[in-house]
């Protein structure tokens, strides 16, 4: 029986064909029609699941590495964008990754502080980058301290990364606060999958390369706050970045949201 163009490209998705130009709206534009409605559980309304959709196909699109991963794994990246309400393109709250073929989902810098602000356990998350030319002191102990004053002159007299900080109020009173060393984030870098990737934040300009200094120092603040059951996105977001840290480790993958065949494809 004669199949049609949507039915085919269907059934390439199915068969873990690549993606091409050509055909790329054909494989995904089907697959989005008949998991709209399991998306916008995810996401919470039709109107969520479709401005998802739109923002995966137009930050897919415009990432030829991207283009080239088997079409599952940009369908497992955009349920797993729906399940953490992070979007990837111009709100920064997440990037898709091509890594040996497959597409895998990073939570961005933006999108930890979004899912740590809406646990509830903090009031206020935020990290900066601190360069020689600022005014910077902390203390930690008992008297514990911390104070950045960014020098206001031009970027290129701002001189070189000194550190990153993270710090977070919590709901409970008080706050908690890292630092990272150049070392300690060049150790995190290296270990990511994107280390050597030309699409890669931590290989772009400046700005780009200092969200992941902010997001590395998230990820080590977390370790410090308080456990809640309301915090599991925050917590599932950072697993999923620890993955994306150590791809070839199995076991730092076991709390990522993975869905599987039948999740993926409709019958």
């Amino acid at each position: 029986m004669a199949q049609t163009n949507e039915e085919l490209a269907l059934k390439l998705t199915q068969n873990g064909a690549q993606l091409k130009p050509s055909s790329f709206v054909g494989v995904m534009a089907p697959w989005y029609q008949k998991k709209a409605a399991n998306i916008a559980e995810l996401c919470g309304s039709p109107e969520d699941a479709k401005r998802l959709y739109v923002a995966a196909m137009n930050y897919i699109s415009s990432r030829p590495d991207l283009m080239k991963c088997d079409p599952k794994s940009l369908q497992q990246a955009i349920m797993q964008s729906a399940v953490l309400n992070l979007h990837p393109g111009v709100l920064n709250e997440a990037d898709y990754i091509c890594f040996k073929g497959q597409a895998k989902f990073i939570p961005g810098y933006q999108g930890l502080v979004k899912l740590a602000v809406q646990s509830g356990v903090v009031s206020d998350i935020s990290s900066n980058v601190v360069y020689t030319s600022d005014l910077f002191d902390y203390e930690e102990g008992s008297n514990a301290f911390l104070k950045h004053k960014k020098f206001l002159g031009a970027r290129k007299e701002r001189g070189e990364r000194l550190c990153v900080y993270a710090i977070a109020q919590l709901t409970s009173g008080g706050s908690k606060f890292v630092i990272l060393t150049p070392d300690e984030v060049m150790s995190i870098k290296n270990r990511s999958m994107a280390k050597n990737s030309d699409f890669s934040p931590w290989n772009s300009d400046v700005d780009n390369e200092d969200e992941m200094w902010k997001k590395s120092s998230i990820k080590r603040l977390s370790k410090l706050l308080p456990k809640s059951t309301k915090a599991l996105k925050f917590a599932q977001a950072v697993a999923l970045d620890n993955a994306g840290e150590n791809p070839d480790d199995k076991d730092s993958s076991l709390s990522m949201p993975v869905f599987d065949e039948d999740e993926l494809t409709s019958e």
